[in-house]
C-alpha cells in the first residue's frame, strides 16, 4: 500500500562546516546554513546584544556611510579562557557601504581609505537561510589565513547559537583552523597566486572605483592635488593601467576615481605608496558625507583600444605639465 506521493529530493546545497574558499582576487568567500527565519539570522548580524554572542558588540548605523563599531572580548563567546599570548579584546572601526534589510550588509573592516570589506548575503531556503560572506580586499597570505580561520570560528559559534548548542571553544577551535587553512592555502605562496587566477592561469586584473564628497571651499584643493597624483601614478606605477578621476558635472564637489591594476600586486604597491599618504592628507580632512567608499568590479566585456590608452597617457602628462606651470 502506497505512502502517497514521495517528496522530490532536496538537491540544494547545505555548507555546514565546509572550508571558505579564494573565488577572487584577494578576497575570502564561505557559505553556512543556518536555521532561519531570514530575519532572525540578520539580527544576530546588526543588533550588538545578539551579535556580541558570537562575533562582537558595538553599534552599528545600518545606512550606507553609517558608522560601525565593532568591539570583540573573546573570553565571552565560549567557557575557554583567553590564552596568555593572544590578546582578550579589540576594536575595529568602520563605515557601512550596502544596507538592504534583511538580505545584504556589507561594510569596511577599518577606517583607512584602502581597508578591507565584508559583505553578508542572507538567501532563505526553506525554513532555513543560506549566509555567504565575503572578505574582500584582504592583503597576503598570512592575512588571508588569519580572516578565513576567524570567520570559520566565528561561524561556528554563531551555528551553535541558532541551534541551541555548547557553544565550542573559541581559541582552541580558530587555533586549529588557522593550521587548517595554513594547508589550504600553502600554495598561496605569493602575490600573484594569492590574488587568484582564471581557468587559464593567468592573473585577473582588479578594477575598482573611490567615491567621496568634499566641501565646496576644498574643491580647488582637491583638484590640484588629483593632478599631483595622476602623475605620479603615471610616471611610477606601471601595474596601475588606468587612473582615471572624474568630477560630477551637477556637483563639482563630488569626485570619482576609477582604477584598474594590473594584479593585486600592483594595487598593493599602489595603496602603500607615499604618494598616496600625500593625496589622503589634502583631502580626508575635507571630506563631507562620510569616508571614501570603494567599489570592486568585475569585467564582463570591453577592452581599451591603443588609441584610448594613448588619449589617457596624453591626458595625464598634459595635466601634469598644466599643473607644474601654476
Amino acid at each position: 500500500m502506497s505512502d502517497g506521493p514521495k517528496k522530490p529530493a532536496d538537491n540544494r546545497r547545505k555548507p555546514d562546516d565546509e572550508y571558505g574558499n579564494v573565488r577572487e582576487p584577494q578576497a575570502f568567500r564561505i557559505e553556512r546554513l543556518l536555521p532561519g527565519p531570514i530575519e532572525r539570522v540578520w539580527l544576530y548580524l546588526t543588533e550588538p546584544e545578539k551579535r556580541r554572542r558570537w562575533f562582537g558588540a558595538g553599534p552599528m548605523d545600518l545606512r550606507a556611510g553609517g558608522r560601525v563599531e565593532l568591539q570583540f572580548k573573546f573570553s565571552e563567546l565560549s567557557a575557554e579562557k583567553t590564552p596568555p599570548t593572544k590578546a582578550n579584546e579589540c576594536e575595529v572601526p568602520g563605515r557601512v557601504t550596502r544596507c538592504d534589510p534583511p538580505r545584504l550588509l556589507s561594510y569596511t573592516w577599518g577606517s583607512e581609505p584602502h581597508a578591507s570589506e565584508v559583505t553578508f548575503e542572507l538567501t532563505p531556503q526553506g525554513k532555513n537561510v543560506l549566509l555567504v560572506i565575503t572578505h574582500r580586499r584582504l592583503g597576503d597570505r598570512g592575512t588571508m589565513v588569519s580572516v578565513a580561520s576567524g570567520w570559520h570560528t566565528h561561524l561556528g559559534l554563531l551555528k551553535d547559537l541558532l541551534t541551541g548548542g555548547k557553544p565550542r571553544p573559541f581559541w582552541a577551535t580558530k587555533i586549529r583552523m588557522e593550521k587548517e587553512y595554513g594547508k589550504l592555502f600553502g600554495s598561496l605562496s605569493s602575490d600573484r597566486s594569492l590574488h587568484h587566477a582564471n581557468k587559464g592561469g593567468r592573473v585577473m586584473a582588479i578594477y575598482q572605483t573611490g567615491g567621496y564628497q568634499v566641501k565646496p571651499s576644498a574643491v580647488n584643493k582637491v583638484k590640484h592635488a588629483i593632478k599631483d597624483f595622476v602623475r605620479y601614478v603615471q610616471e611610477n606605477e606601471p601595474g596601475t593601467k588606468m587612473y582615471l578621476a572624474w568630477q560630477q558635472k551637477n556637483d563639482p564637489t563630488r569626485f570619482l576615481h576609477f582604477f584598474i591594476f594590473e594584479d593585486a600586486a600592483a594595487q598593493t604597491r599602489h595603496g602603500q605608496s607615499e604618494a598616496v599618504k600625500r593625496f589622503e592628507s589634502v583631502y580626508s580632512p575635507e571630506l563631507v558625507g562620510g569616508d571614501v567608499v570603494f567599489t570592486d568590479y568585475e569585467l564582463v566585456s570591453g577592452k581599451p583600444t591603443g588609441e584610448q590608452w594613448a588619449q589617457f597617457l596624453t591626458v595625464s602628462k598634459s595635466s601634469a605639465s598644466t599643473n607644474q606651470k601654476r
